[in-house]
């Protein structure tokens, strides 16, 4: 009775006097390895006439307050088969947009991260590379045989030094490479989403005052 629900829902109102038919069922999805699910209630609803409800005012007919009759013919199991296999896809489409969006999101730090760790370690190579330019140019300088033999001797101190933190460098790039691989891979099957529907009921429906 539409009148119970004191002027509410006004896209029902069209609909006063109309019979039909609606389907109520669960649309689950389940991600992160299984420990994550989202599950949405969907009805459907239409006329006799074959006029489609809008899936809100299917969800506002539920809200009618009501008075259950026994079914007098069967209802055929395929009347909604292809209108729920179409809101299934569109359901699983936007569900898999929001996925994509947090893969983006987390690609996006994983990146960040990765490049501010090339970015540390290749500073220690630049430093040592300046020291390396300053000390050269300190050691032309110097008046004595003796000094600049010891500025040379010093000199591949510091060279074997920034030979060591680029090769540490090139080996620390690998390893963040594959821990960025590693990363992406985790994020990528916690997003593997599977679905599961569940009829719940099928029912005709009268619309009075």
């Amino acid at each position: 009775h539409y009148d119970q629900l004191q002027g509410q829902y006004a896209g029902l109102k069209e609909y006063m006097g109309q019979s039909g038919v609606l389907t109520a069922f669960e649309i689950r999805f389940i991600y992160n390895k299984g420990r994550t699910s989202n599950t949405r209630l969907v009805v459907l609803a239409q006329t006799d006439d074959g006029q489609k409800l809008t899936l809100e005012n299917a969800d506002h007919l539920m809200s009618v307050p009501a008075r259950e009759e026994p079914l007098s013919d069967p209802i055929p199991d395929e009347l909604f088969a292809a209108w729920r296999l179409q809101v299934v896809e569109e359901t699983q489409a936007k569900t898999e947009a929001e996925l994509d969006q947090y893969l983006e999101q987390e690609s996006e730090k994983l990146d960040r991260w990765a490049q501010d760790r090339r970015k540390a370690l290749m500073a220690t190579v630049d430093e040592l590379d300046e020291q390396i330019r300053s000390y050269k140019k300190e050691a032309r300088q110097l008046a004595s045989t003796a000094e600049k033999i010891q500025a040379k001797k010093e000199l591949r101190k510091l060279e074997r030094k920034r030979d060591d933190a680029l090769a540490e460098y090139h080996q620390s790039k690998k390893a963040i490479e594959q821990e960025e691989d590693r990363l992406l891979d985790e994020v990528s099957e916690k997003l593997e989403l599977t679905c599961e529907i569940k009829e719940l009921f099928t029912a005709r429906w009268t619309l009075t005052h």
